[in-house]
């Protein structure tokens, strides 16, 4: 069971799985990005359940990953990314922000308002043939396409950091990126 499982996990790998539970299933959507399908567990019935254990230490660290968990992720890539964000002390941005430019609408995966930095994950999925939210015939056009939104987003003053999953595995990296777009530690 889940609350089992969790407490003996590390903090971050405990939301990414939490992360996932609150969201619930998920499928291809219209924006070129997953969508909510059925819906997840609900917070509370995590935090009834979490309330239940007998062993404190594994109640309280099943909560802390709770409380650090958002169901607006849309991968695991983007979940991790924000806790070691957020364990880094550059606090916790706002997911899944909708920037509209010129009559379109792209989706951020994170921003530091702020800041005025939008932070982007980047899977391989993504520029893979007919697999990725961009859903384009071939890896050229997903990178043209990306790089127009990209462009779009940076023309509304925003500064970017994008991040892969070799990124992830540095933390020195994503404080380096971070703290180069100018986004505070607190």
């Amino acid at each position: 069971m889940l609350t089992d499982t969790v407490p003996r996990m590390s903090r971050a790998a405990g939301v990414v799985v939490l992360d996932a539970v609150l969201a619930g299933p998920r499928r291809p959507g219209s924006r070129g990005s997953l969508v909510q399908q059925a819906g997840g567990v609900p917070r509370d019935v995590l935090a009834d359940h979490a309330q239940q254990m007998t062993v404190k230490r594994h109640r309280r660290r099943f909560l802390d990953a709770l409380d650090a968990a958002d169901q607006r992720s849309e991968s695991a890539g983007e979940s991790l990314m924000r806790v070691l964000m957020k364990d880094l002390g550059f606090g916790v941005p706002a997911l899944q922000v909708p920037i509209t430019v010129r009559g379109r609408t792209y989706w951020a995966d994170a921003e530091f308002e702020e800041a005025g930095v939008v932070v982007e994950f980047d899977g391989l999925q993504k520029y893979r043939r007919g697999g990725g939210p961009l859903n384009r015939a071939d890896a050229a056009q997903a990178v043209v396409a990306e790089k127009r939104r990209e462009d779009d987003i940076r023309s509304t003053g925003r500064r970017m950091v994008r991040f892969v999953w070799d990124d992830l595995n540095s933390l020195a990296t994503i404080e380096a990126a971070l703290l180069r777009a100018c986004v505070p530690q607190k």
